[in-house]
């Protein structure tokens, strides 16, 4: 399993980058900025 220190670093880059947006307790992807390859 992963810490939850990693889980949020992992977070808090895809946030950073326009990835994803964390408000509360509600993660949204946004997948129109995400690169191909995911």
């Amino acid at each position: 399993g992963a810490s939850r220190e990693m889980v949020n670093r992992i977070l808090k880059d895809l946030s950073e980058r326009g990835y994803i947006s964390v408000e509360a307790k509600q993660i949204t992807i946004h997948n129109d900025r995400l690169p191909p390859s995911f």
